[in-house]
């Protein structure tokens, strides 16, 4: 018989580790197919922290992503076993990883140990104030997409190369899943923005302008829907060509965007026609919004603005309130049309609220106003 020299009590501490390693790949594989099984983006974030906290054996971790001013610059998205206010605090720049004696060497995305290669750079002194050990960039393609700072472990002993090489299975995971997810939320918001004046399209309104409706008569809380109609666009389109007519487009629609409220709705309803949903205001709120903005309008220099008939770009409006005009969003949308044409019809550069039973339009601008969810049938 073969013997060994291996002491009996290394062969046990041999045998603890590689059960130890078994059960923490066994968690890894769990938390894999907890990440990928298809939850919103606020659960991914949640159970991955959560899981990211129990494997590493940590007292917390916060989990930093880019700022949507800043992407260079990582800001909270979520944490666990940090002090709230201490939490909001944490930030971290690109820069942080991009160290000179390092140069670009695949290293510097690496998890790091505190204290160690980055302990003196200097971004990182909140960090370690506030009892961050162990800190780990996770990237998509070569690109820091988020950064994790991990707490102290809770029975007091360092991480170590393994900790590492486990948090950077996971990270890897976790990377493709968030990488996933910023995709459907990209495709998500193109297929609800203009591609011309990007702000809310056709679609997206007849969505919300639903929405708004059945809340407005569940609740009793009212709101306005403002329709508004650049006067003479086909003149100026023809006049000036068509690239000049997107361009007056696009900035008449950054212009409506900056005039509402961040709670407002603006979409482009169709051609040079756009569409407000004002939450919570009567008609005499919508009134001095309509008057307020035909104002900026008209003084507003745009190019070629003395090309139109009036010797400056102007528009129509047409409003209707819910519930006081209609309880549907496709009776609302009428008499909204009903004001609007009006408007049109008294010399446009008017403001016109809804009166009255709504008025038969032509086959033309039916067409136009049936919601697009009706389109589809």
């Amino acid at each position: 018989m073969m013997e060994t020299n291996v002491p009996s009590e290394q062969l046990r501490q041999i045998n603890r580790d590689l059960s130890r390693r078994i059960y923490e790949l066994h968690n890894v594989f769990k938390i894999s197919l907890e990440l990928t099984s298809g939850m919103s983006r606020d659960q991914v974030l949640f159970s991955y922290i959560v899981n990211i906290i129990g494997l590493m054996r940590a007292n917390g971790a916060v989990l930093l992503l880019p700022d949507a001013q800043q992407p260079r610059r990582f800001v909270p998205a979520i944490s666990r076993g940090f002090d709230d206010e201490a939490a909001e605090k944490f930030s971290l720049d690109a820069s942080c990883f991009r160290l000179p004696e390092l140069g670009d060497a695949p290293e510097i995305l690496r998890p790091a140990v505190l204290p160690g290669r980055l302990e003196n750079n200097p971004n990182l002194a909140y960090c370690k104030k506030q009892g961050v050990e162990l800190i780990a960039p996770f990237t998509n393609f070569g690109k820091i997409i988020g950064v994790v700072l991990i707490g102290k472990r809770v029975n007091g002993t360092p991480y170590g190369a393994a900790d590492v090489e486990l948090l950077m299975l996971v990270n890897n995971i976790f990377a493709n899943v968030l990488n996933q997810i910023r995709l459907i939320e990209r495709l998500e918001k193109l297929s609800t923005t203009d591609g011309l004046t990007r702000i809310l399209n056709r679609r997206a309104f007849d969505d919300i302008i639903s929405k708004e409706v059945t809340r407005s008569t569940r609740y009793e809380s009212g709101f306005s829907l403002v329709l508004i109609d650049i006067d003479h666009f086909k003149n100026y389109n023809d006049t000036n060509g068509h690239q000049a007519g997107d361009a007056l487009l696009r900035l008449f629609a950054r212009l409506l965007q900056s005039s509402v409220r961040t709670t407002d709705v603006v979409a482009r309803y169709g051609g040079e026609e756009f569409a407000v949903i004002l939450l919570g205001v009567n008609k005499d709120g919508s009134a001095a919004f309509c008057d307020r903005f035909r104002r900026l309008i008209t003084g507003y220099p745009f190019k070629h603005r003395e090309s139109q008939p009036l010797g400056f770009i102007s528009a129509s409006f047409g409003v209707a309130s819910c519930p006081a005009d209609a309880t549907s969003a496709r009776q609302l949308i009428r008499c909204a049309d009903t004001a609007l044409y009006q408007a049109k019809e008294e010399g446009r550069n008017t403001v016109r609220w809804y009166q009255g039973t709504p008025k038969t339009v032509t086959r033309s601008r039916r067409r136009q106003f049936t919601p697009a969810f009706e389109e589809s049938k």
